[in-house]
């Protein structure tokens, strides 16, 4: 029984590899954010090594203040890759300098701590280190000591250091995913497969990682029968948030990269982009003349709608729409929000709804299926979703009402 619970420690380190050589199988086909991931990966898997040792006891001292510095270095680690994970995903550019700052720390106190203990020597390491051990909320060193600066740099300033990483983590990820969403709903009609539900599932794993390691700091200092019951549980836990996070990333098939191939429509040499010209000229400081291309792209756009129906193409796209107006996606996004004072998204899925209850209302016979596939819809799901957002109640709802 034993064997059992200490491999149980072990569980996130072999979920980490299990994920990581499946990730690193398919690396030909992987996202940016997916590439990263893997780091994230290798990195959990090299810290969940150091806390199963650490959480299953360490008796020998001098092997566990050498297990100190690589927990240092590693655990800082986390929360930053994850940040790289949310960059990557709704950005495409290269990581410059700015943001490789973000690993420093770990490296900057793990170097200054194994120092620490190196000039310490092992005597004094195993001292300092038994002294954690036995007292380690009320731990007393000499100040100016040199146990006294490795239990400000291994303690403190690595609390401090995460608790920092961790808000600017948590604030980031959750403004990334925003901003993410709200750059698809300005370019598409369609979000089936744009990995909003993956994304989404990756910001919910985090959160539930922060809640254990604030119960994991919550236990330092129990008493053994509770620690060691808790213990178990939370690596438990640790482990099925990775295995979901990771499980969420493999079916990431949509990020930044796909938008940026959505290239601006080409120029056409006889017109000029409308959100592009310099509105300090001249010819374009009449508001009627402003007026005028505001309204033309408008009409335009509502030909292309109430004459046309290029709504009821699946995977209709602002650039789509920008090409056959001969303008560009920004100016005509910027048209659809002041005009219709919703996003494109909603825009085109309001015409769908809408001509969805004129062949409901004209065709009865017809299947939920049926009318999902004609009004533009890719799956029944989501048409059931968007009419029941459109307009506040299900289509079976509405159907028995219209019958009534």
């Amino acid at each position: 029984m034993d064997a059992v619970y200490d491999s149980i420690l072990f569980l996130p380190c072999f979920i980490s590899l299990f994920w990581a050589v499946t990730l690193l199988y398919d690396r030909k086909t992987n996202s940016k954010p997916q590439n990263v991931w893997i780091f994230f990966l290798v990195n959990m898997n090299l810290c969940s090594v150091v806390w199963g040792i650490l959480f299953g006891g360490v008796e020998d001292y001098s092997v566990y203040y050498k297990l100190d510095v690589i927990d240092l270095v590693f655990t800082l680690q986390v929360f930053p890759l994850i940040y790289f994970f949310f960059r990557s995903l709704i950005s495409s550019r290269n990581f410059t300098w700015k943001q490789y700052i973000w690993l420093l720390p770990g490296f900057v106190l793990g170097a200054g701590s194994g120092a620490l203990y190196a000039l310490m020597g092992e005597e004094q390491s195993v001292g300092f280190i038994r002294e954690l051990v036995d007292n380690p909320i009320g731990s007393h060193f000499e100040t100016g000591s040199l146990p006294w600066w490795n239990y400000l740099i291994s303690v403190y300033m690595f609390v401090v250091v995460l608790f920092f990483q961790i808000v600017g983590v948590m604030i980031y990820s959750t403004v990334s995913l925003i901003r993410y969403r709200k750059g698809l709903v300005n370019l598409f009609s369609n979000l089936e497969e744009k990995s909003l539900e993956n994304s989404k599932a990756v910001l919910i794993g985090l959160f539930i990682l922060l809640g254990i390691g604030v119960i994991v700091e919550c236990m330092w200092g129990w008493n053994y029968d509770c620690y060691y019951f808790i213990r178990h549980l939370l690596i438990i836990a640790t482990a099925a948030v990775i295995y979901y996070m990771s499980y969420h990333v493999s079916k990431l098939r949509f990020t930044a990269e796909n938008m940026d191939e959505e290239n601006e429509p080409e120029e056409n040499e006889e017109s000029v982009p409308v959100d592009k010209v310099d509105l300090t000229d001249e010819s374009y400081t009449n508001a009627a003349e402003q007026s005028k291309t505001y309204e033309r792209v408008l009409w335009q756009l509502n030909r292309l709608m109430d004459e046309d129906q290029l709504f009821l193409q699946a995977n209709i796209s602002l650039n789509d729409i920008a090409r056959l107006i001969n303008s560009n996606r920004t100016y005509i996004s910027n048209v659809i929000n002041s005009e219709f004072r919703c996003t494109f998204h909603d825009y085109i899925n309001d015409k769908r709804i809408e001509f969805a209850q004129k062949q409901t209302i004209q065709n009865p016979a017809l299947s939920h299926e049926q009318i999902a596939k004609t009004s533009g819809f890719t799956h029944a799901s989501s048409f059931s979703r968007t009419f029941k957002r459109q307009t506040g109640i299900t289509f079976r709802e509405w159907q028995k009402s219209i019958s009534q």
